[in-house]
Order: structure tokens, then sequence, then C-alpha cells
């Protein structure tokens, strides 16, 4: 317990770091209190918003599939949501909720497709979700090169960026993201029964599609927050929560609120090296996340085998 103490003390303290970082750093030097409050300050809450949302989703889907392959985008939710979001604006909609809808059918397509008499593993459920990734994002590719021919619109959905500057949507979804927070903390107990084994939890009263149903509905409409303010970006909900497991063990009223700020701080260092490293070129930021995501995903592969 002291241990984990130690290490919430230290998130803390990388949270703050980076976030004076994110602040006082980048392509202008000793930033105007404006700059500031309209540019650099909504890009920490997004990313205290959108790195909390990726990495409790991933630690609740990573649980309840006993599964350390899987996250929001792997899942193929975060396409979905960029799907109904696209859609939405197509025909004159709100995003959120044809992003919540879209999120959700992915996610239960992604689990359906992966079920073998009525049992699913980790190996099916991840080619099931980078199946239909892959396939909605070349979806996306094909829509925008036809009917939008909007190359930054294309970019923000493949690769993402903190560029939202609307406070009122930005409160809005904050609020959203509290909620679910709290929804899926409230779960943690069920999240830790279901990972020893779908028959155990039955025998302990934990409906196992029951839970199931809970966790995709709050993974949507999280992913579909986090998406519908910044675009896709990946490997957020898959680093997080297993680097914490590996320092912190695996009970989840530890590691939801330790990947709520691992995740953030992630988010912020990915955003950091996103305006710097290429300045007075901004790279997007899911080219940063892939690139530190994607040798640890294979990493985890090869370990799963």
């Amino acid at each position: 317990m002291k241990k984990n103490s130690r290490i919430f003390f230290v998130l803390i303290i990388l949270l703050l770091f980076f976030s004076f970082l994110e602040i006082y750093t980048g392509p202008i030097k000793n930033p105007e209190w404006n700059i500031i409050l309209t540019l650099r300050l909504p890009r920490i809450v997004l990313a205290l918003i959108i790195g909390t949302n990726l990495a409790i989703s991933g630690t609740a889907l990573q649980s309840v599939f006993a599964n350390p392959l899987i996250d929001p985008y792997i899942s193929s939710a975060s396409a979905g949501a960029a799907w109904g979001i696209i859609l939405s604006r197509w025909f004159g909609f709100t995003d959120l909720p044809g992003a919540v809808v879209f999120s959700l059918l992915s996610l239960f397509f992604s689990y359906q497709i992966s079920r073998k008499n009525f049992r699913t593993t980790p190996t099916r459920l991840v080619l099931a979700g980078v199946t239909l990734n892959t396939f909605l994002n070349a979806l996306i590719v094909i829509f925008f090169l036809t009917y939008h021919r909007d190359f930054y619109q294309l970019l923000f959905f493949l690769f993402g960026n903190l560029n939202e500057t609307d406070w009122q949507l930005i409160g809005l979804s904050f609020l959203l993201s509290i909620g679910g927070f709290f929804w899926l903390y409230r779960l943690s107990k069920h999240l830790d029964i279901i990972s020893l084994g779908e028959d155990k939890s039955a025998t302990l009263g934990i409906s196992p599609e029951n839970l199931k149903l809970q966790i995709f509905v709050v993974v949507g409409l999280l992913t579909a927050i986090s998406v519908s303010l910044s675009g896709i970006i990946g490997f957020v909900g898959l680093i997080t929560p297993h680097l914490l497991r590996m320092q912190m063990g695996s009970t989840n009223r530890q590691i939801i609120p330790a990947a709520a700020l691992g995740g953030s701080i992630l988010l912020l260092v990915s955003d950091w090296l996103a305006r710097n490293v290429a300045a007075p070129q901004e790279l997007p930021l899911g080219v940063v996340t892939a690139l530190l995501g994607v040798p640890y995903f294979l990493y985890l592969l090869r370990k799963q085998q």
C-alpha cells in the first residue's frame, strides 16, 4: 500500500511538471497570458480529459476480457467513433450521439465476430479489432478523398491533435468524462473478479454479459468524447494500464485512478514532443503515440505468445 501511495505521489508530481512544461515551452518563448489561456491551457485540459478517458477505457477492456493487448484503438472503438462523427456532420447532426452509437457498434461487432462457441480468446479479439479498425480507417480515407477533399480534417481523424479551443465543448466533455470515470470506478471490484475468469465470476453472482454491456457503454461514451475532441489517438489505453499493473498489481480500485494520471501524463509528453521535435511544424499527435505504442504492442504480443 505504501508503494502505491508513493507511485500516486510521483504521478501527481510528473503531471504538474509536464503541465508546466506544456505551458512555458514551445515555438513561442515566454508566452503572454492571452496565448496561455486561449491556446496552451486548453491543450492541458484536453490532455487530462482524453488521456484519462483512453487510459481508464483500456484498463476496463483489459480487465473484462483478461487481455492486455486490447484498448479503444485496437478494439476499433476509436475508428467507429470517428465514423459516427463524420456521418453526423454529413447529415447535420451533433457529433457526440453519433460517435457514441458507432463506437458501441464497433465494439459489439469486434466482440461478436471474435466469439466461437460463445467464447472469445485474446488473439481472436485483437485480430477482429485490428481488422475492423483497418477497414474503417480505409473508409475514412476514401470518404475524405472522394467527397470532402479536406486534408487537414483527414489528418485530424486519422492521427489527432489537441487544437480544440471551445471551452463550452471542453466543459461538457469534462463533466461527462467525470461521470464515466466514477461509473468504471464503481465497477472496479467486479472487474477484479471477472479477470479471474467468467465461470468464477458467475458463481459469485456477477453476470459476465451484463458487466461487459456496462463496460461497452462506458468505453463507447469515453472513446466518443475523446475522438470528438481530438480525433483518433492510439495506444494510450494500451501502454498506461500495463505499465501501472507491473508496478502496482492488478487491483482496479488502485489502477483506474492511477491510469487516469498516467494517461494524462503520457498524452502531455506526446503532445510536447509533437509540438517541439519538428518545430515550427507540429507533428500529428497520433503519430507520436503510435511510435511509442507500436513497439510496446509488439512486445506484449510476443510475450503473450
